[in-house]
């Protein structure tokens, strides 16, 4: 990096080489990561003036000095394939990578690999391996139980508890960067005032859902980051909690009173809101039902609507949302600040903010962005977590882990808590 932080060289590992044999040299990567620049993605995020070629070495100079241009490079949207990757239309036709495996066949649902003989760093202990995509865990568990995967990745709780009772299968349990959180609409009229927010957050009865849908009380989310990042987590911040009469109250200064039914009622408006909740998530639908019971102690109705990630996107965009549920990973890219400046623009995101705008909050995650101010980046850390906390722009709910299942033939195993990689060239048979 230059001393003005505006120009990164990058020298390449000399001797690797792409699964079609050509060289891995800087002119497949510059055009790579410029054809990754006019996608949509994180690259934009990154104040990129142009990127070249200089003497073998890829050079990227940058308009601003930017502290996320390592995290963004890192993310699989600037990922480096062969130029034979590519049709005369530039579209992708198939998968040519560097990698210590080469694919050999590929589907929609799986994919088959074998050590590439030409790889520059340690030779796999494993030649040969298929990996399938299954949806739902359940299914990924059954493959796991009857010996018929030897790695399963992303198991549910319930998953976890049958499988630890298999002789067969060594299961490993890690922190998760993940929260479970409820994205509201800000702008809607309902969730408008910020304690309308409250009143739901205060509903919530986070370590019920923890304890007893997960069998873990530390899963019960205090803030929106998780101990797993030690930056940002404030042990310091006043944790959520819940008080349904304080929701209560809140509810009734914004001019809500009780119906009979129960249902709270403000002139001819009906405290009803929809949520959408993915599909194919096995435990939305208990977090959801537990919501919706929560949420009616003080008088709020909840529909719970199954949906898919796209029709929670759509509803986002079309303004349509009013709720929805999901987990968000914070290190989708390898700092939690690409992450937040994404989800907490002006006006939110797919996956973040809906409606809402703290100018203070933006000027804040700029900055930890720019690199500029290292002496005050614990003060804005602290600054933005506090502004999520006290205005809740979304409700976090419950903190993520990340569970595998492997088979105990297997050795030397690890699971990414990042969901960058299997790790499958590490790993080798016991046996």
């Amino acid at each position: 990096m230059s001393a003005d932080r505006l120009e990164w060289r990058f020298d390449l590992r000399p001797g690797a080489y792409f699964h079609d044999g050509t060289p891995v040299t800087a002119e497949p990567v510059v055009r790579m990561l410029e054809r990754a620049r006019k996608r949509p993605g994180v690259m934009h995020i990154v104040p990129i003036a142009g990127i070249a070629v200089q003497e073998g070495r890829v050079i990227i100079r940058l308009a601003t000095p930017s502290a996320l241009l390592l995290p963004v490079l890192a993310h699989d949207s600037a990922i480096i394939l062969a130029p034979a990757s590519f049709d005369a239309a530039d579209q992708a036709v198939q998968v040519i990578g560097s990698g210590p495996y080469r694919i050999t066949g590929i589907t929609e649902q799986e994919v088959a690999v074998e050590a590439w003989e030409r790889w520059g760093g340690v030779p796999p202990a494993i030649h040969r391996a298929r990996y399938l995509s299954a949806a739902r865990p359940e299914t990924r568990a059954l493959l796991s139980e009857s010996g018929q995967a030897n790695a399963v990745f992303d198991l549910d709780w319930p998953s976890e508890r049958r499988l630890r009772d298999a002789g067969h299968v060594h299961i490993v349990d890690i922190a998760s960067p993940r929260t479970t959180l409820l994205k509201l609409n800000v702008g809607h009229p309902f969730l408008a005032d910020i304690r309308a927010r409250q009143a739901l957050s205060l509903a919530v009865d986070r370590l019920a859902i923890a304890t007893g849908l997960f069998g873990n009380a530390d899963r019960a989310a205090t803030q929106l980051l998780p101990e797993f990042f030690t930056d940002w987590h404030d042990k310091n911040l006043p944790r959520l909690y819940t008080d349904v009469a304080q929701a209560q109250r809140l509810l009734a200064e914004l001019g809500w009173q009780p119906g009979t039914d129960g249902i709270l009622l403000r002139g001819d408006e009906r405290f009803a809101l929809k949520l959408l909740s993915l599909a194919t998530r096995t435990d939305q639908p208990l977090i959801t039902a537990a919501l919706q019971q929560q949420f009616r102690r003080i008088g709020v109705e909840i529909s719970i609507i199954p949906c898919s990630p796209a029709e929670i996107v759509a509803a986002h965009r079309d303004g349509t949302l009013e709720l929805a549920m999901f987990a968000r990973n914070h290190m989708m890219v390898a700092n939690p600040v690409a992450v937040l400046m994404q989800d907490y623009a002006k006006g939110g995101a797919d996956w973040g903010a809906m409606g809402w705008n703290n100018p203070d909050m933006i000027a804040a995650l700029q900055t930890l962005a720019s690199g500029a101010a290292p002496e005050r980046a614990a003060a804005l850390r602290q600054q933005i977590v506090q502004t999520l906390q006290a205005e809740l722009p979304v409700i976090p709910l419950i903190f993520n882990r990340r569970i595998a299942a492997f088979d105990k033939r297997l050795a030397n195993v690890q699971v990414d808590a990042l969901e960058r990689s299997y790790n499958m060239a590490a790993m080798r048979w016991a046996d």
